[in-house]
């Protein structure tokens, strides 16, 4: 919910419908953003980072996760 107020958003639904009712292919707006990406680096060394710590816990769960 905090990421839809970052962006201005009150209400995840209309994200949601954009997102799923879009009108692209996947493999070509994938495509695009490998190129893109590729293009914005120009050989130059860069890190990864994957931070997964985004999802706040409320309890003691992870939604979605199932063991």
């Amino acid at each position: 919910m905090r990421s839809l107020l970052v962006v201005g958003l009150h209400d995840a639904q209309p994200l949601q419908n954009f997102l799923t009712e879009s009108p692209w292919d996947v493999k070509e707006l994938r495509q695009r953003r490998l190129d893109l990406t590729s293009h914005w680096l120009a050989g130059r060394p860069f890190k990864l980072v994957i931070d997964d710590s985004g999802d706040k816990k409320k309890g003691k769960h992870t939604d979605y996760v199932a063991r």
